[in-house]
């Protein structure tokens, strides 16, 4: 924007106000991709960006022999269906994931508003148990004490 001709024919003498607009509303999207269920793929627009966190997380760190899990809140203030209401917390609503955390570190996770993995479910186990069996699962035994 800052003396930028091109912008400034574009957009005109509000050049910076619609130039901010512009980037307010600017989204790319391929139209010819397929949008999935979202009872299925709730979390689809970030899922690549989760599993490249996932895979980054579980290589950074050398787990040891204790393992926790627990669940973890992202804050969020926004409005959103998968938004948990925590009124008995201090640090208010967000997204709910299961953890396998070490020493405060988060090594794997589980977003709760995912469908748990059906092998787990079939099996009769809550969904609970089955994303931290299905996090048991993703270890990578070579990177850890544990195998």
């Amino acid at each position: 924007m800052n003396g930028n001709d091109l912008c400034h024919e574009v957009f005109g003498k509000n050049a910076k106000k619609r130039h901010k607009h512009f980037k307010a509303f600017f989204a790319v999207q391929d139209p010819h991709k397929a949008v999935p269920n979202k009872m299925t793929h709730p979390n689809f627009k970030v899922d690549p960006f989760l599993s490249w966190i996932q895979s980054v997380s579980m290589e950074a760190w050398e787990m040891g022999e204790k393992l926790f899990c627990d669940e973890q809140t992202m804050g969020f203030k926004g409005m959103h269906k998968d938004k948990h209401q925590f009124t008995y917390k201090a640090e208010g609503n967000g997204f709910l994931c299961t953890a396998f955390c070490q020493d405060g570190y988060t090594y794997s996770f589980y977003f709760c508003n995912q469908p748990p993995p059906v092998h787990y479910i079939s099996q009769g186990f809550s969904p609970l148990h089955s994303w931290v069996l299905f996090m048991f699962d993703q270890l990578n035994t070579s990177n850890t004490l544990l195998g």
